[in-house]
């Protein structure tokens, strides 16, 4: 299902003639050149969406590590350290703590350094924004079966 916040980062990232190599390096999107801006639209409109969907639907991230070919992240300090790449030379990286003793759960979503190279602020955003609408769409689906 390609949808409309996709589509755009897509054809941005194809169209970049040239892709930096994945650094290991990882970043908030803040701190992603250009990424101030939005930073705290980005931890509304993504990290806390989806923080909230992993709480409400146990095993969700699990599922969505299965389904998009996620790798675990090594020596991530995380109850879930999930790497995704939606598009070549794009890591993402998920790292959800659960509640424990009182403390509500934590999710953030990292980049790889290279990732502030390979695909402009407001597209880098946009496809963030897509995946998370998309898992949330997966969730249902999940909650359904």
């Amino acid at each position: 299902h390609l949808i409309p916040w996709v589509k755009a980062p897509l054809l941005a990232y194809i169209a970049n003639p040239q892709h930096q190599a994945v650094t290991g390096r990882w970043l908030n999107f803040r701190d992603l050149p250009g990424g101030m801006e939005r930073g705290n639209l980005f931890a509304s409109r993504c990290e806390k969406l989806l923080q909230n969907l992993a709480d409400q639907h146990p095993g969700l991230l699990h599922d969505l590590a299965d389904l998009f070919m996620g790798q675990p992240a090594a020596d991530i300090d995380a109850d879930l350290a999930l790497v995704l790449h939606p598009l070549p030379h794009f890591p993402l990286l998920i790292c959800w703590q659960a509640p424990e003793d009182g403390l509500d759960s934590s999710l953030t979503m990292l980049f790889d350094a290279c990732c502030g190279l390979n695909l402009p602020p407001n597209m880098a955003f946009s496809l963030s924004v897509g995946l998370v609408q998309m898992f949330s769409h997966i969730a249902k689906q999940h909650s359904c079966g």
